[in-house]
């Protein structure tokens, strides 16, 4: 059986940890094993870094049948967002493959403050028992600043003091963290992600590639 190829197009490097949670929903959603791949900016030369040269540049050097692009929202409204990537398609003067949004609110970052057990593996200090921030689900996309929280989250779990908690690589735990959760249905009720899965959704279905079921 072929895999479905997909290439995901990240505002920052951190953001290729959004592969995870695409991975994890392809699993729920495709009809067919599924392949994909982040689009390493360092790979191709150095150009204009619009939207649309780094769509084109991820078309070229990294071909699939379908594509993900990454916006966070940041203090935009998730259509505005929406309307961005759509243009940049248009501009984008390749043939694109079906594409999908994938717009967090309001950065990747949010979709990790979640899991406990999972955090505390990640910061390297599994069974640490220090009252950690974690906030519930129903206000973290109100969260101003979730990078800065989940860094912070991140040092305070791993025990770490004085120097040692200055020099704890959070860049390195954040991704760890990533790479940990199995399961991302916790995030279903928010409102990027429900938008997220449901356009996931639309356009397997318009390509053949929907797997039919009740998703309980």
């Amino acid at each position: 059986m072929r895999n479905l190829s997909y290439t995901l197009v990240a505002d920052g490097r951190f953001d290729r940890v959004l592969r995870f949670p695409i991975n994890w929903l392809l699993e729920q959603w495709a009809n067919i094993p599924v392949s994909g791949y982040w689009a390493d900016p360092n790979v191709y030369p150095k150009t204009n870094q619009r939207l649309q040269d780094k769509i084109a540049n991820a078309v070229e050097y990294y071909p699939c049948e379908l594509i993900f692009i990454h916006r966070d929202s940041e203090t935009k409204p998730r259509d505005q967002r929406v309307l961005e990537i759509k243009r940049a398609l248009d501009k984008a003067n390749v043939p694109v493959p079906p594409a999908v949004c994938i717009i967090p609110v309001r950065m990747t970052e949010a979709w990790l403050l979640f899991n406990e057990e999972r955090l505390r593996q990640a910061s390297g200090n599994p069974r640490g028992r220090q009252a950690l921030d974690l906030q519930k689900m129903q206000g973290i996309e109100s969260i101003a600043d979730p990078k800065a929280l989940l860094h912070r989250l991140l040092r305070d779990a791993s025990g770490a003091t004085g120097r040692r908690k200055k020099l704890f690589n959070v860049k390195k735990a954040a991704y760890r963290l990533a790479e940990l959760v199995d399961d991302f249905s916790i995030l279903r009720g928010l409102a990027a992600f429900d938008a997220f899965e449901k356009e996931l959704q639309r356009v397997l279905k318009q390509n053949g590639w929907l797997r039919e079921k009740e998703n309980g």
